[in-house]
């Protein structure tokens, strides 16, 4: 009943073990039943339970709320373009560059822009290795365009043994 008494008729001689709960409070009881026997027991409730399930629900929702901000963050930062000091010495190198060589840059395609800027930044020579790596133009594409710059009397290029050094013109930086 709603109080929490309640009767057995016909329990298996031995001991028996009750345990009760009502809300987060729980007790237990072991007896001995004997043949013919009746017995009366009280449970006291008194020790608290925390119910796990809650417990878990809480930590995984707090878990998953924490990865939810981290990745709102991490998104956050990513798109915000960080201006490096390479991006500052390009605002202020392409201020002192002459009027040719801001010229030729113009006509430039994309891959030959990447070359030619980041040799530039370099004191205008680099070599073929270091230019592939940083501007990571594939190989083939880099030679082709080196030829091309070459062809255009923007770029030197010198072969020693398997080192190939590249370096920006006169003609290019506008000292002749």
């Amino acid at each position: 009943d709603h109080v929490g008494f309640f009767t057995v008729k016909n329990m298996p001689v031995g001991s028996c073990l009750i345990v009760a709960s009502k809300n987060e409070l729980v007790g237990n009881a072991e007896f001995k039943v004997e043949k013919g026997e009746v017995v009366s027991v009280e449970i006291i409730l008194g020790e608290s339970v925390v119910k796990k399930s809650d417990l878990v629900g809480w930590i995984l929702s707090i878990l998953i709320l924490i990865a939810i901000i981290l990745l709102i963050i991490w998104f956050i930062l990513k798109k915000k373009p960080k201006k490096s000091k390479k991006e500052v010495k390009n605002e202020d190198s392409e201020e002192k560059r002459s009027k040719q060589t801001l010229a030729l840059m113009k006509t430039l395609s994309e891959k030959e822009k990447k070359v030619v800027d980041f040799l530039l930044e370099h004191k205008n020579k680099a070599s073929q290795a270091k230019i592939r790596h940083n501007t990571k133009v594939p190989r083939t594409s880099l030679t082709r365009v080196l030829q091309s710059l070459e062809r255009k009397k923007i770029v030197e290029i010198q072969k020693e043994g398997k080192m190939v050094s590249v370096k920006l013109t006169k003609f290019f930086l506008g000292k002749e």
